[in-house]
């Protein structure tokens, strides 16, 4: 790759982070009424991890995204998108992400 497309693609990442920023910064504030100011006190308070498994926000694009109750809106914690995206494909079911560990805990110990 020439050095010409290679500076090319790093302006374009930074376009794409800047753009993901304030996009995520405007749906912060249309969809759950909070500031920058308030999503960091969040990312302080939780230390910058995950509420739920404890990872590190570390790279950029796997920005703690703001979890929030479906039913009525509340916001809760700030979760790692893993977190966040197992809690809405199990519909926040308890009884389904019970049964999740259960799987896992049987079948943990059998070589597949």
């Amino acid at each position: 790759m020439s050095q010409e497309n290679l500076k090319l693609e790093k302006i374009g990442q930074k376009h794409t982070k800047v753009w993901h920023t304030e996009h995520q910064r405007k749906n912060w504030k249309h969809r759950y009424n909070l500031s920058p100011d308030d999503v960091l006190k969040m990312r302080l308070k939780q230390r910058d991890l995950c509420f739920i498994c404890g990872k590190k926000n570390v790279p950029e694009s796997a920005i703690l995204q703001v979890d929030h109750c479906h039913n009525t809106g509340r916001v809760r914690k700030l979760l790692c998108s893993c977190c966040n995206r197992a809690l809405g494909l199990s519909k926040e079911s308890v009884w389904v992400l019970f049964k999740m560990i259960k799987y896992v805990l049987r079948h943990k110990f059998i070589r597949c």
